[in-house]
């Protein structure tokens, strides 16, 4: 009985900890680029992240400092 606690314990807790990363929808990318004076450049830059975001390649992100 006790195999088979562990046998789930070690199945369930790799299934919790999947760190997985969720791309904007088209909706959402057109959102944020509305506000933004080039929005045609904004949504081709942001659909050019979110595809390689989809294909496993890694990509640029700002880091803005904190200003008080």
């Amino acid at each position: 009985m006790k195999i088979i606690h562990k046998s789930q314990f070690i199945v369930i807790i790799p299934l919790l900890l999947i760190n997985s990363g969720f791309a904007l929808t088209n909706n959402e990318i057109t959102k944020i680029c509305n506000k933004k004076k080039e929005s045609k450049e904004c949504i081709r830059k942001l659909k050019i992240r979110r595809y390689n975001l989809n294909s496993g390649k890694p990509i640029e992100i700002p880091v803005i400092p904190y200003k008080k």
